[in-house]
């Protein structure tokens, strides 16, 4: 990211002085942390490398309770891709509602971190936005009602290949200045297709990437408010609109599911089930809990299970 901004937008700028100037603020306020030592070491080698500076990024567990409280209220722009799937470590940290995904926990962690007034870009598996247990239904409804969900990029399944083939999500938000300050009030969705990558293992480059077009089409509708009658696909089938926008009264009105396909102008045919080594993490992570729940249950009557 720092790289991008110096590129962007520092050098850009023609007075030397003022250049120094951005460039010292640019390395004084970006932070960042890493709970793994020698993915830590690797980070903090790359930043000396490209001259980010590196008195920022930490070595440390996000969801550990010293950190939750330090960082509450605190950035200005989170930008973030946090682990998905199963919690295999106890944390020390604290949440409105506990649940052993990660993803969920981190999402409500930035959910807090971010201050009044700043903004949100964060990486979702798409579950997060469909699953019906009580804890994902309070996450989103705190999302809706507390803060201003503005837009959501759904990424097709491979994306994060080899590592996952989970399918997911971009989810930007902005935590209202005051109560004043404006919350959720019309989302834009974009269905991207094509990253400019194939979705197998290799993730070898192709031709096609929907990225730019999302970019110029999300500027087009912040800066004027409408979706162009162009953008629309031809015939019954609408099957080359990309992008829409839901308004809340109809994210209320579908118990707050934000994925795209609920929404979406045409029928997708995607199932939106995840995929099958997520799954089984859910069911594993399910019957963990049921025993602890028994073992628990057994403390408390002195009797045998």
């Amino acid at each position: 990211m720092g790289q991008y901004v110096i590129r962007e937008y520092i050098d850009k700028e023609k007075d030397s002085a003022k250049q120094e100037f951005l460039l010292r603020q640019l390395r004084e306020n970006l932070f960042g942390r890493e709970k793994v030592e020698y993915v830590y070491r690797l980070g903090l080698m790359n930043l000396v490398l490209h001259g980010d500076g590196s008195s920022n990024f930490e070595h440390g567990d996000s969801l550990s309770a010293p950190v939750m409280a330090k960082e509450r209220n605190r950035y200005d722009v989170v930008l973030t891709n946090p682990p998905f799937g199963d919690l295999k470590y106890e944390i020390t940290g604290t949440f409105d509602h506990w649940t052993r995904r990660m993803e969920t926990l981190f999402l409500q962690h930035v959910m807090n971190a971010v201050k009044p007034g700043g903004k949100v870009g964060i990486v979702v598996p798409d579950g997060v936005l469909f699953r019906a247990d009580n804890t994902h239904k309070w996450v989103r409804k705190r999302l809706i009602e507390e803060f201003n969900v503005f837009a959501i990029v759904s990424l097709p399944s491979g994306v994060f290949q080899p590592y996952t083939g989970s399918k997911t999500s971009l989810l930007f938000f902005e935590k209202p200045k005051d109560e004043n300050a404006p919350r959720t009030t019309k989302i834009w969705y974009y269905m991207v297709e094509n990253d400019g990558f194939d979705l197998g293992a290799t993730r070898r480059p192709i031709d096609k990437n929907d990225l730019p077009d999302a970019l110029k089409k999300w500027k087009i509708w912040k800066e004027k408010g409408i979706i162009p009658d162009e953008w629309f696909g031809i015939g019954p089938k609408p099957d080359k609109q990309k992008c829409w926008v839901v308004d809340v009264e109809t994210i209320r009105e579908n118990d707050y599911y934000l994925n795209a396909n609920r929404y979406a102008p045409y029928k997708v045919e995607e199932v939106e089930y995840e995929d099958p080594a997520t799954l089984m993490e859910e069911l594993i992570s399910k019957q963990e809990e049921i025993l602890e729940g028994m073992i628990r249950l057994k403390e408390l009557i002195g009797g045998e299970i």
